[in-house]
């Protein structure tokens, strides 16, 4: 069963270190101390590090008008929650699109992250900071509570090789995750895009 709240997976986390479980974040002691510290900072580094299927979107971007970018045609704003893109394009019909050129930059003027491009309507695939666990899938779960391991190891035990050892458990479940994540999505290869199939 998927642990299903932020304190499961802490205490998923804990146990492999063999240490006690926590009720609460805010605990007086150096176990909460510690994860609550790093919990949402490991779990988006986890999140930007694969394209997770549970954490996928696409979607049109906003334009931002009234700013001019040299080198570019359209200025686009990031996403809010946007941990990574992971494609920019602009063909929406094809279900698996050509990626377009792309820079993310930052204006100073009306601070703001944007996205520039040189393509009108364009289109993003993101990975989505997720908060809710219950969306979580177990891949992610599992990798996600070896790494908060790997970070709070030496701190909890004074072993530095246990926190090695997490690092490494860590890296091997990334891995397999990729190979389960895949399942989850399919694309015919050698599709044509909706473009070319009307020439």
């Amino acid at each position: 069963m998927v642990p299903t709240s932020d304190i499961a997976i802490c205490n998923l986390a804990l146990s492999h270190l063999g240490q006690s479980p926590i009720v609460a974040l805010n605990e007086a002691n150096e176990s909460a101390r510690q994860l609550s510290r790093i919990y949402d900072i490991t779990k988006d580094t986890v999140l930007r590090g694969k394209d997770w299927r549970f954490a996928s979107v696409k979607a049109p971007l906003a334009e931002v008008s009234g700013q001019e970018i040299p080198g570019w045609a359209y200025i686009y704003a990031y996403p809010v929650k946007c941990l990574c893109i992971r494609k920019i394009f602009y063909d929406a019909e094809s279900q698996d699109p050509k990626p377009i050129e792309f820079e993310t930059l930052f204006i100073p003027v009306i601070n703001q992250k944007v996205i520039a491009t040189n393509y009108a309507d364009a289109y993003i695939a993101y990975t989505y900071q997720v908060i809710d666990p219950v969306l979580f899938d177990m891949s992610f779960v599992m990798a996600f509570s070896f790494l908060l391991a790997a970070q709070v190891g030496k701190p909890l035990t004074g072993n530095d090789d246990i926190a090695k050892l997490m690092l490494q458990l860590y890296g091997s479940l990334i891995s397999d995750a990729g190979r389960i994540n895949d399942i989850e999505r399919y694309i015919k290869p050698n599709q044509t895009s909706s473009f070319e199939d009307v020439r």
